[in-house]
């Protein structure tokens, strides 16, 4: 089975992947498959809450354009970007 790039469940194994959105059902989702992948999976709803969790280090960041309260997971992705 290939989703997103992984065709063998145990090449997740030990990844950490990140999901930033404000909608809670939409991160239970997305946490849910990413996980049933193997994936370790952490979840936030802001971009503040998102930036210690990416210094920890994760391999890759899932973020909704709109984060609410003006906040933009564009935004937040070019910052990390810049300092990572």
């Amino acid at each position: 089975m290939m989703v997103g790039g992984v065709g063998d469940h145990n090449d997740a194994r030990g990844r950490r992947l990140i999901v930033v959105d404000d909608e809670e059902d939409f991160t239970a989702l997305i946490s849910d498959v990413f996980e049933l992948l193997g994936f370790s999976v952490q979840t936030c709803a802001t971009a503040a809450a998102a930036r210690p969790l990416v210094a920890a280090g994760c391999d890759a960041v899932i973020t909704d354009v709109s984060l609410g309260a003006g906040e933009s997971g564009l935004a937040l992705c070019e910052q990390l970007r810049d300092e990572h």
